[in-house]
């Protein structure tokens, strides 16, 4: 009765050391945010990139319309008229309003890159977190195959009740191996392609419980000989 009770109480304390899904919930979602954060503030940046862009080459074509009009009005007016036709544009305040549009443009870029940076800081943070919090759970079920495995060649299991733990233990020893391997592969993940990454982890953990969980059901409630 002792080692039947002692028995009970190892499988209830192994099927306990599981991580709460609320704080591995909590820890993908602020992952998943920082990751939608990083790629909105890279989107930021490429519009304000592109403006920038945009209006330097237009001030390009401007100065090179500049430059066929100045050579134009020599052509046409000689040297000594063109400093009064070519200044029109000088008077006007066009060249000054141009070179602050540029800055303008310039001081934009700078601060969306600022806020793309503290994007990817935040994002590499909880990523590590949501990485170090699948690592840790992956340990903890790792450390019951060998629990799994001392408990049931202790226990009096049928031929047909012990094939059925081997089996099982089969499936979870893949499921560990197939969970470890997908977590460490998210230490590459970026921003963009995080959700799908993350979300094969969670669905391969997923499975890893599942597996653990069924192992411990065929050992728990597999049939022991002598028993009606």
């Amino acid at each position: 009765m002792k080692r039947l009770v002692r028995f009970r109480s190892l499988f209830v304390a192994a099927a306990l050391l599981v991580v709460p899904a609320a704080c591995k919930d909590n820890a993908a979602g602020r992952a998943e945010k920082a990751a939608e954060r990083v790629q909105d503030k890279a989107e930021d940046l490429r519009e304000e990139e592109s403006e920038l862009a945009k209006e330097v080459r237009e001030q390009r074509e401007d100065a090179a319309r500049d430059q066929d009009r100045a050579d134009r009005l020599t052509r046409e007016d000689g040297v000594e008229g063109l400093p009064d036709r070519v200044g029109d544009r000088l008077a006007t305040g066009d060249v000054d309003d141009d070179i602050e549009d540029v800055a303008d443009e310039a001081r934009d870029v700078t601060d969306k890159a600022v806020d793309l940076a503290k994007a990817e800081d935040q994002f590499a943070m909880e990523k590590q977190t949501r990485i170090s919090e699948l690592r840790a759970l992956h340990q903890v079920i790792a450390s019951q195959p060998m629990l799994i495995n001392a408990l049931s060649g202790a226990a009096p299991l049928t031929d047909r009740a012990r094939a059925d733990v081997s089996e099982k233990m089969q499936i979870f020893q893949m499921r560990l191996d197939e969970a470890g391997n997908v977590i460490e592969s998210l230490t590459t993940a970026t921003a963009e392609d995080w959700e799908i990454r993350e979300d094969t982890a969670s669905d391969a953990t997923d499975k890893l419980e599942n597996a653990r969980a069924d192992a411990w059901e065929a050992l728990h409630d597999g049939d022991r000989i002598g028993s009606s």
